[in-house]
């Protein structure tokens, strides 16, 4: 039955019931091999589109909540990565807890959180990667 409602969720079909208990986390070490190349996975950054023109983790890409409805099917690329890391700013950001959250409820089991977010990246020096804003 599970396999069924995750295919169907997956498909747009049947959501599951989550909460933060169902939540696993990433660590730093898990995002450096990500960064690195030396895993694969890919790295969504929940914060506002304008802080992630400002400086986000290399590699990453900006989704927020309204961009997995429920009623709809994920986005491609994140049904066929291996790993998703949701981020946000920091341990209490709301916005990745709930993006980690509907992408569970969609049936993206490979979603994890990494809780430290990028405060945390930045004081363990890791480099940040900056989009030009768009233009007028």
């Amino acid at each position: 039955m599970f396999a069924v409602c995750t295919a169907g969720a997956v498909l747009g079909g049947c959501t599951r019931n989550v909460d933060e208990g169902d939540i696993r986390s990433a660590a730093l070490t898990d995002i450096r091999s990500v960064v690195s190349g030396t895993a694969p996975g890919t790295l969504v950054d929940a914060r506002s589109p304008s802080r992630f023109r400002s400086g986000h983790l290399p590699g990453a890409e900006n989704l927020q909540l309204l961009d997995v409805p429920l009623d709809r099917s994920p986005p491609l690329r994140l049904v066929e990565s291996p790993r998703i890391i949701v981020y946000g700013q920091n341990e209490g950001d709301p916005f990745a807890s709930g993006l980690t959250l509907r992408l569970l409820e969609v049936g993206l089991d490979q979603t994890r959180l990494y809780r430290g977010g990028l405060d945390e990246w930045v004081q363990a020096a890791g480099e940040l990667e900056e989009d030009e804003p768009p233009a007028n």
